[in-house]
């Protein structure tokens, strides 16, 4: 497989590709225009695009949650005036292309030079920062560079600057004219000097997977860099292999009498080629004339088991080290229950990564715009989409028989769920709970039936009362008063066995521990 990129002398060189298949493996290997440059490349190729985008997509899916209704409008305000959604899928995205983001919020400030309020967020190409540490080399270079520089506060800040672990970080420098893409502002401040200096507060910067080998963070991209030119080899050779069946090479005998014509008769058959045109050769006039000329197509040969193996062997290494699979976003089956379990496994290995990213924004970005607009730090965080499937109608199957003992809260927000939003009256009137009202005292039986003495007559209607359904719906304090004085009179009455005497209360209370024990379940199932 070839797995370089753009050589200028591998065409003079015999050994390029056997040096270069073997390259990759070293440790100190880098491709051809340095890793950004293959980088920046490979995420904008094809199914490795989507699979970067979809991935930033489900993770970066959630928003910014307060308890306190005035608040939460606040910031849902604020979130709609950054875009805040937007940026955090950009945020991902440059996370895991070029395995580091850089973020520059811009603050208006008050009298004193204080931050005010949170005006923009500005993303930085990742590929023109370089990032200094406090390593002898870099503090030295560092320190020129600020000597040039017509700030008074960054010329005394390079002047105490000192060697230390050699992993702090001490500043970013942004050079627009080293790294910028066309059409870049290559001299943001008119001075003639293309770079820009930051102060290690003045960015938001996260590296992905950083080590001491990599510092400045691990592209997912540049963990499969094999991986990756690997697939993208086989799909290009099957790119070949169709435009064959299409537009198939032919090989062409042409006589030796001939020869000196080729040039003319190439010509000829490309013109012919070109138009569609069949070829038609005049054979030969008698037996001792020269061989015609000849035309065949050569077909690719070759294992095709051997190669689907591979090219499926190849495909699901992919898949595995890119961390997508394709029955995320669509499905060939009818299997509900696998692309669940898929997504389940997904939202797993993101969790981390959503925790890591949720509270650096939230400790750099969030929290001193709730201080500015004088709210508690820490009163709002992110909160991120469940990844599965929402079958609402398996949900509200299993729901629906227990609504009648839902509280008010969870009610509203089944229904709302459901796709069924309440109006502020039906909300208001869900809210407020009937008044109770008092059980009628049991009419004496003035017949009793053949048989049944009047003192059995009572106990029967005391019963049948005890389980009416007013009486079950009172509140557990309403319920004890009235259910007390009734129970007692029940105890009075004569010939009455005991267990059912005694069975009223635990009967309830046993019922209410059942509902107790529905209600979690169902406070589970919606995830409240």
């Amino acid at each position: 497989m070839d797995l370089h990129l753009n050589d200028d002398n591998r065409d003079d060189d015999d050994d390029f590709e056997d040096r270069h298949r073997t390259a990759v493996y070293d440790p100190t290997f880098v491709p051809s225009g340095g890793w950004d440059q293959w980088c920046e490349w490979a995420i904008g190729q094809g199914k490795i695009a989507r699979i970067i985008q979809s991935r930033a997509k489900n993770a970066m899916c959630g928003r910014l949650i307060s308890d306190d209704k005035t608040q939460q409008d606040a910031l849902d305000a604020f979130a709609r005036k950054m875009h805040l959604s937007t940026a955090m899928i950009q945020f991902y995205m440059d996370y895991e292309g070029y395995g580091r983001v850089f973020l520059e919020p811009f603050r208006s400030l008050d009298a004193f030079g204080r931050a005010k309020d949170l005006i923009r967020l500005d993303f930085i190409y990742p590929p023109s920062v370089r990032i200094f540490r406090d390593n002898a080399n870099d503090v030295t270079e560092l320190k020129e560079y600020l000597k040039s520089r017509k700030g008074v506060k960054q010329i005394a800040y390079g002047l105490t600057l000192k060697a230390g672990t050699g992993f702090n970080i001490i500043g970013y420098i942004q050079n627009y004219g080293a790294y910028g893409p066309s059409g870049m502002v290559t001299d943001p401040d008119g001075d003639g000097d293309p770079t820009v200096f930051f102060f290690p507060e003045e960015l938001i910067y996260l590296a992905r997977y950083p080590s001491p080998r990599w510092q400045d963070g691990l592209a997912l991209t540049r963990q499969n860099y094999v991986v990756i030119m690997n697939k993208l080899g086989i799909e290009r050779d099957q790119a070949i292999m169709a435009r064959r069946h299409g537009d198939p090479k032919h090989k062409f005998v042409i006589p030796n009498n001939l020869w000196d014509k080729r040039d003319e008769i190439k010509r000829e058959l490309k013109r012919g080629m070109r138009a569609g045109f069949d070829f038609f050769f005049r054979g030969r006039a008698t037996a001792g004339d020269p061989d015609p000329m000849d035309v065949s197509i050569v077909a690719p040969s070759g294992n095709p088991m051997s190669v689907a193996k591979a090219q499926d062997h190849v495909e699901d290494e992919f898949v595995a080290s890119m961390g997508f699979a394709d029955s995320f976003t669509e499905s060939g089956s009818s299997n509900r229950s696998v692309g669940e379990i898929q997504l389940d496994f997904f939202e797993r290995d993101l969790a981390p990564e959503r925790q890591r990213i949720a509270e650096i924004l939230e400790d750099l970005l969030i929290n001193p715009w709730l201080k500015s607009q004088g709210y508690e730090e820490g009163s709002a965080w992110f909160v991120f989409e469940d990844l599965s499937i929402d079958d609402k109608v398996k949900k509200s199957t299993l729901i629906a028989p227990l609504l009648p003992y839902l509280p008010a809260s969870v009610l509203i927000r089944f229904l709302d769920n459901m796709g069924y939003p309440l109006t502020k009256a039906e909300i208001a009137a869900i809210q407020t709970p009937p008044a109770p009202t008092a059980p009628k005292a049991p009419a004496d039986p003035q017949q009793p039936s053949a048989g049944q003495d009047p003192a059995s007559a009572r106990a029967a209607a005391l019963i049948e009362l005890i389980h009416s359904p007013a009486i079950q719906k009172l509140p557990n304090g309403s319920y004890e008063n009235v259910m007390a004085p009734l129970i007692a009179h029940l105890a009075a009455q004569a010939g009455i066995p005991k267990p059912v005497l005694r069975s009223a209360a635990p009967a309830r209370e046993q019922f209410k521990q059942e509902i107790e024990a529905m209600r979690e379940d169902i406070l589970d199932v919606l995830g409240l």
